[in-house]
């Protein structure tokens, strides 16, 4: 290894001090443009929420069906692209992660009638039982490593 003469390492620790003052400075960019962008959506908002109720109900509505739509077109559009066979996988399976979410809900509204009848003896084994089908579903059967085995 050679030894670096006093000019080369001064270079050295100027060029390591700009790249550090460089990336602070990227970072209080990025504080401050972000700063700007809420106070650009905070503050209109607010006023909204204070002064026009109806039109803050208005534009907060609108802008989640915006939302909701750009997802679901977006969506839309990459399913399709897939092929005819995939397609009918992914609705099947879609429609099966539907059905699963339906009766687990449904499942949860009976429990939860039992606990408001107070039905304690029927409810409380039923929660327990409903628990650990849905960890189950949940945390064991999706995980990474069960689909290995």
């Amino acid at each position: 290894m050679r030894h670096l003469s006093v000019p080369e390492m001064a270079v050295r620790i100027l060029k390591g001090y700009a790249r550090v003052l460089r990336r602070a400075l990227v970072i209080i960019a990025l504080l401050f443009a972000t700063l700007v962008a809420a106070a650009a959506i905070v503050f209109p908002l607010w006023y909204l929420s204070t002064k026009l109720r109806p039109l803050y109900t208005t534009v907060v509505l609108l802008m989640c069906v915006a939302g909701l739509v750009y997802l679901v077109v977006r969506k839309a559009i990459a399913f399709m692209g897939y092929p005819a066979h995939i397609r009918a996988r992914k609705l099947t399976s879609a429609a099966a992660r539907l059905a699963g979410i339906v009766l687990a809900l449904a499942l949860l509204y009976v429990i939860v009638g039992l606990y408001v009848y107070q039905l304690l003896a029927v409810a409380i084994p039923l929660s327990i039982i409903y628990l650990v089908v849905l960890g189950y579903l949940l945390y064991v059967r999706r995980s990474p490593s069960h689909r290995q085995s």
